[in-house]
């Protein structure tokens, strides 16, 4: 259906539920701890870097796919 159509009680449902699957999927807590070590050696963030770094390591998204530098940024700015 059409956004405009839910109500506020939809909405914030539908975003407890994204922020849940986020904070619950074992891919998504193993690449938060990725990013922290990266940060804690390095000093910085670079997601390009750690998209590359994820990818040739075997991590995952959520959904099974590779890391791109745009998912990564999602990733980190949702953790802090």
């Amino acid at each position: 259906g059409s956004p405009q159509n839910l109500t506020i009680q939809a909405r914030k449902k539908g975003t407890e539920t994204v922020v849940n699957n986020r904070l619950e999927n074992e891919n998504w807590k193993m690449a938060r701890l990725f990013i922290e070590h990266f940060q804690m050696k390095y000093g910085y963030i670079n997601y390009t870097h750690i998209s590359n770094e994820l990818n040739l390591n075997g991590y995952k998204t959520r959904k099974g796919c590779d890391f791109t530098p745009a998912i990564v940024r999602r990733l980190h700015l949702f953790v802090y």
